[in-house]
């Protein structure tokens, strides 16, 4: 785990979603989904991983 960075779980976000948004149609497997691509493309832009293509 990265010492100093707050991670906020899917379990976290879905029940969120549901709160504030009323979003009772999603399922945990769609936000975790969801929060893997977008954590990946977040780590790409902020220089913490580089994207590599292997044919």
């Amino acid at each position: 785990m990265l010492r100093g960075i707050s991670v906020i779980r899917p379990k976290r976000i879905l029940a969120r979603l549901i709160e504030e948004h009323g979003a009772e149609d999603l399922s945990y497997s769609t936000v975790r989904d969801y929060v893997r691509g977008r954590r990946a493309q977040i780590d790409v832009e902020a220089g913490r991983r580089v994207e590599v293509f292997v044919p």
